[in-house]
């Protein structure tokens, strides 16, 4: 799966499949609008990213707040030892749990 971001900020995930159709349109140099299976029709040339999804640091399956000191679990900032820190892996944003794969409608 990837990610479209648009200029304005708008975010979706797309198939593969999909995120290439799009790559070689840009890549041919096409100004056109294309419509997305939820009904938004988006102008190809507001694209601002087309890559993959975004990873978040995560330690111990908790994602880490934006500065890596630590996370919130029960109510509780943990704060992370310094030995601690070659523990930390990157896994996608959790944010895409709750989007569903977009499909261009060609």
């Amino acid at each position: 799966m990837k990610s479209l971001k648009l200029i304005g900020g708008n975010e979706y995930v797309l198939e593969d499949a999909e995120a290439d159709y799009l790559q070689k349109l840009i890549y041919k140099g096409e100004l056109k609008f294309v419509q997305l299976s939820n009904g938004d029709l988006i102008n190809i040339s507001s694209i601002s990213r087309l890559g993959s999804l975004d990873k978040k640091a995560h330690w111990g399956g908790y994602p880490l707040n934006d500065d890596k000191t630590g996370f919130w679990r029960g109510g509780q900032f943990i704060h992370l030892e310094a030995e601690n820190f070659n523990m930390v892996e990157y896994l996608e944003d959790p944010k895409y749990l709750a989007m569903l794969p977009i499909k261009l409608l060609k």
